[in-house]
């Protein structure tokens, strides 16, 4: 409050400026009050000890304030008024008014007591407008004398919008006495006038209102042997620096003014334009010394050397010359080359860059890798061929009833010969390829047979062939691999301990092992039934049966169903034809059954045929007898 007394004073009464209000307020900021002690039957509390600070005095009850209830730390650094006093109440009397803030009342400020029915009037201070009832009255209510009134506050007087500037931004919302707004300019504008205005105590905004305007560059100067280019300098301006003919510039072509009043960059030059050495000329040399603009130098090569590109360059406004520094590319030397010579040349003999020359090599040798012709690069060969073994150029032949590996064919490689399953080789099995030939020649593949396995005692060997079995004897010579032989033994013998039957594989019977024949009751396994299990045994391991004649297609045929029979050991049966199809007994086969004794068979025939999954005329079967046979007197 007192604060802004102070500063309402200053400005209305001093026709101080606001920046030495600032100044004059800042002094006072760091000034102490000494510590206030607290009256007798009452208490003072403090907000602190600086300027501006307050100190409330309060009484006990029965007791009244004799003197100021406020106080305030000054710039004297002294506190305002004097010491109050806590009275006795006695009588109708009244304390001082009470204070209002920004306003001060009618009664002298040393009297501490006034008398019922007094009234003082309130005003507020220079820059507030009053609100409310500003009258205050001494008056005894209910056996209590105190004041009523005033009903008032004092506003601070509003000066209204202070305006705003082009190019620029306020800063400050509040438009009442003792505010500030402060204004600020855009990027490259610079603000004409105070940057700040105070609203005052008559309402009017202290000072006039600022303005922003562009900055201002310096002219620029125009460089040495040339000139700079430019409409305005102004905040963005661009200047445009050029160079007399035979100069170059020497930094940024163009400068802008910025925001703060300097044009960007470095300030450019121009330099007599000259190019530099043309740089190192191998086997060559320049004639010509003058590197200015428009100067020529020629290039000439050593003698010997052949010339790749232009032969003079000029200098050019750009400082550079315009064309590059050619190539002195220097001559091969023919080289001398094992089991072979170059067309047209001879060893030792030089040929210019770019030329290319053959090799031809000696009989019997290739150039590896075809690499023909060759090419002379400044000195030096693209490569250097050679003259190697000649590869063989085809396969040795293959021969029949055989193959031949061989994964290359260069000199010195080998090829192997392979023959067939059930052929054996007749020659030497490896060949290798010596100068581009083959060493060897191909060897042959001769067909192997299998022996005569030997004979088996109560039985017989029997070798398959395509229209059925017959016996194998010592006679038969030729039995080539895959064939098979199947053993059966004789009538009341059973095969034992061994396989039903072998195949040729290699010149060999598999398995070797032969089975026995051992006399039983058991029935018969027979030649045709053994056979089928061969031949499924077989087709499992990957084999296939072939037949002969024309084959019938799938479609014209109609399946027709197996039959089934149920076997004993007293039962001996033999197929005498088999039928078509893939089944154990299919449709068509024709058996022979026989009963062993002490049993007898149940069809009057002892052939019975398989029709469509039905033996004809009944499934054979061994039943016993009903009779025993009588037996012989000794």
């Amino acid at each position: 409050i007192i604060f802004s007394f102070i500063l309402n004073i200053l400005v209305i009464y001093g026709g101080c400026r606001a920046d030495e209000i600032k100044h004059f307020t800042n002094d006072f900021l760091y000034l102490h009050c000494d510590e206030l002690p607290s009256p007798d039957n009452g208490a003072v509390k403090v907000t602190g000890e600086m300027f501006g600070d307050t100190a409330t005095y309060t009484c006990r009850e029965g007791y009244w304030l004799s003197g100021n209830r406020e106080r305030v730390c000054q710039g004297g650094a002294t506190w305002s008024g004097k010491q109050p006093e806590c009275r006795l109440k006695i009588g109708s009397m009244c304390m001082p008014p009470p204070q209002v803030p920004y306003a001060r009342h009618s009664a002298p400020l040393d009297k501490d007591d006034f008398p019922t029915d007094s009234m003082v009037q309130y005003t507020c201070f220079p820059g507030y407008n009053p609100k409310g009832f500003r009258t205050a009255k001494c008056l005894q209510y209910n056996g209590t004398v105190q004041w009523f009134g005033p009903d008032l506050r004092c506003l601070p007087r509003s000066c209204g919008p202070p305006g705003d500037i082009e190019h620029g931004v306020r800063e400050g919302d509040t438009f009442t006495f003792t505010s500030r707004v402060t204004y600020n300019c855009s990027e490259g504008f610079e603000i004409i006038g105070r940057p700040y205005r105070y609203c005052q105590s008559n309402g009017q905004w202290s000072g006039q209102l600022p303005e922003c305007r562009p900055v201002q560059c310096d002219k620029p100067a125009n460089p040495q042997n040339g000139r700079a280019h430019y409409t305005s300098v102004s905040y963005n301006s661009v200047v445009n620096y050029e160079c007399r003919f035979g100069f170059k510039l020497v930094g940024p072509a163009t400068r802008t003014c910025n925001a703060s009043k300097q044009w960007d960059g470095i300030e450019p030059f121009c330099e007599e334009i000259k190019c530099e050495d043309p740089g190192p000329f191998y086997n060559g040399y320049f004639e010509g010394r003058s590197y200015s603009l428009g100067s020529t130098v020629f290039f000439r090569c050593f003698e010997g050397m052949k010339m790749e590109g232009a032969r003079s360059a000029t200098c050019l406004q750009s400082g550079n010359w315009s064309n590059p520094i050619p190539k002195c590319l220097s001559p091969c030397i023919v080289p001398e080359i094992e089991q072979g010579n170059f067309t047209d040349y001879s060893p030792g003999a030089r040929v210019p860059h770019g030329v290319e020359i053959n090799i031809t090599c000696e009989p019997r040798y290739d150039v590896i890798y075809n690499a023909t012709p060759i090419s002379c690069n400044n000195g030096t060969w693209t490569h250097v061929p050679t003259c190697v073994p000649a590869r063989c150029r085809q396969l040795p032949e293959k021969p029949k009833y055989g193959i031949v590996i061989a994964p290359k064919t260069d000199h010195g490689m080998k090829a192997l010969f392979l023959c067939r399953d059930g052929y054996q080789l007749s020659g030497p099995n490896v060949t290798e390829c010596h100068y581009g030939e083959w060493t060897l020649p191909s060897p042959v593949c001769n067909e192997i047979y299998c022996p005569f396995p030997g004979f088996l005692p109560n039985g017989r060997v029997l070798l398959v062939g395509y229209m059925g079995m017959y016996d194998y004897r010592p006679y038969v010579r030729k039995v080539t691999n895959n064939r098979q032989i199947m053993y059966e033994c004789h009538r009341h013998y059973t095969l034992m301990d061994g396989p039903p039957g072998a195949t040729c594989v290699d010149g060999q019977w598999s398995p070797k092992q032969m089975p026995r024949c051992v006399r039983g009751s058991h029935p018969v396994l027979t030649t045709q039934r053994r056979r089928r299990e061969l031949l499924r045994d077989r087709l499992r391991r990957g084999g296939k049966r072939r037949r002969r004649g024309k084959t019938t297609r799938s479609k014209d045929r109609i399946p027709k169903e197996a039959c089934a029979l149920r076997e004993t050991d007293w039962m001996e049966v033999e197929i005498v034809r088999m039928g078509r199809g893939n089944e154990s007994l299919p449709h068509g086969t024709v058996i022979n059954v026989t009963c062993t004794a002490g049993y007898q068979l149940n069809i009057g025939n002892r052939t019975a045929k398989c029709v469509r999954g039905r033996w004809k005329p009944k499934e054979p079967e061994c039943q016993t007898c009903t009779a025993l046979p009588s037996a012989n007197n000794p």
